[in-house]
């Protein structure tokens, strides 16, 4: 079918059109109503009339049939129709890219467990950014970040950050004894309250932290409050996979509870001996590439879901 031109203003033409303008054509041959589709926009039914014979007189085509019935597509606006949510989609695209590359990217360093179970649920909330959760071993913080790989840190140990980096703790995670839920240790203990002695503990071996540097697979630390002669077992590079070590095996744990909260597959091993040990948490911030309101704001997310 070939569009049938009308006669067309000379002082317009196709750049005239805006992407308001295929959107009121659009909505209108939704509701081929133009007092429907004043009362679903800021148009009166004579702004709405005098924008369509714009667009109308742009194209130099008839869009609509008028009769006392109502409005019907004509058959110029039936093969125009699909062109123009094509051309909506595609401004919609580039309008959406432009709104991106206005929005400030921020890359947060930090442990795996930090970066799988905290912050995913903290950054989603922050709709004036874009986040890079990037995993980095803890010995390499500092040297990561001078080197302008992040501009923000959340991290369990105190380091010693130049003056134009700001830190503070804003909060503690606590470490417990875990095994899965139906461990035979927890039969083994019925008989004493429920609690674990050391005795029970030397029977089963340990998920051990490892962790891969230049230097090699180093085992890390588990943060296990007291010496005792555990049987060591796997190895793991993040608490999530030492959790689900745990689900499948006969092996326990010292795991953050943040890995565990929630899991009905684990459970924590009572003892007067393994307390729970709780290590403080900071929130680090390149002050010159992370605002105070941003660095304030987070700092009191974790805080509050660390309690």
């Amino acid at each position: 079918m070939s569009l049938q031109k009308r006669n067309t203003k000379k002082d317009l033409d196709i750049f005239d059109l805006q992407l308001k303008d295929l959107e009121l054509f659009i909505g209108l041959s939704t509701t081929l109503s133009i007092r429907e589709l004043s009362r679903k926009t800021s148009l009166t039914p004579s702004q709405i009339s005098k924008k369509i014979g714009k667009v109308e007189n742009i194209l130099g085509l008839k869009l609509f049939n008028r009769s006392t019935t109502g409005l019907s597509l004509s058959s110029a606006g039936e093969e125009i129709l699909p062109k123009f949510k094509h051309a909506q989609k595609i401004l919609f695209e580039i309008q959406e890219r432009a709104e991106q590359s206005t929005q400030k990217r921020l890359v947060i360093a930090s442990s795996s467990f930090f970066v799988s179970h905290l912050l995913p649920k903290l950054v989603r909330k922050h709709k004036d950014f874009f986040f890079d959760l990037i995993e980095i071993p803890p010995e390499d913080f500092i040297q990561v970040g001078l080197r302008s790989g992040f501009n923000t840190c959340v991290h369990t140990q105190r380091l010693d950050w130049p003056s134009t980096w700001y830190s503070e703790q804003v909060g503690e995670i606590s470490y417990r004894l875990y095994a899965r839920k139906n461990h035979p240790i927890f039969k083994s203990s019925s008989k004493t309250n429920n609690k674990a002695q050391n005795s029970d503990l030397e029977n089963y071996p340990f998920v051990v932290p490892a962790y891969w540097t230049r230097e090699g697979l180093k085992e890390g630390k588990d943060s296990f409050p007291k010496e005792l002669k555990r049987k060591l077992g796997h190895k793991t590079s993040t608490a999530i996979s030492a959790a689900e070590v745990l689900k499948w095996s006969d092996h326990l744990g010292f795991l953050p509870s943040l890995v565990a909260e929630g899991r009905t597959d684990l459970k924590e091993i009572l003892s007067d001996e393994i307390k729970t040990v709780k290590q403080p948490v900071f929130l680090t911030a390149k002050s010159e590439e992370v605002s105070q309101k941003f660095y304030t704001s987070l700092a009191k997310q974790i805080l509050a879901k660390l309690k």
